[in-house]
């Protein structure tokens, strides 16, 4: 089920959102058990044309770079990417519960697992344009 331009244009006119999630091929959570989402940026296109407030990506994570890279280029401004930043975390943390089976202080499990889902986010911001553009907000 996809977002229709039409639809998007009067709820945004009825309601006065100010910003619009919009369904596009993102789900959720991970994609392991279905197939890999495939982003409809033309139907992206169409919805920014019909609609002018910021849009919204819900289930950003497992998005291939490419078409992920292209949603902020027509009316995106905010994706959700919970899961690929979790993803990262829970797999260094899970490591160093193996590595270290006797540890239990959280200053000795966290500080290498937070590290791991800051590079997933530091990455995605370079690829969402969005790096050292704090001061505009």
């Amino acid at each position: 089920m996809y977002t229709k331009p039409e639809d998007a244009k009067k709820f945004v006119e009825l309601t006065g959102v100010d910003s619009l999630a919009v369904a596009i091929g993102t789900r959720h959570g991970h994609y392991s058990h279905v197939d890999k989402p495939e982003l409809r940026i033309d139907l992206l296109e169409q919805i920014h044309e019909a609609v002018d407030i910021p849009l919204v990506l819900h289930g950003g994570s497992d998005n291939k770079d490419e078409e992920i890279r292209k949603t902020y280029q027509h009316g995106v401004a905010k994706i959700n990417l919970s899961t690929d930043m979790k993803t990262a975390f829970f797999k260094q943390l899970r490591q160093n519960l193996i590595d270290n089976p006797d540890a239990y202080e959280p200053d000795q499990m966290m500080p290498s697992a937070r590290a791991a889902a800051q590079v997933v986010v530091e990455g995605k911001m370079d690829l969402f344009n969005s790096t050292d553009k704090a001061e505009l907000y």
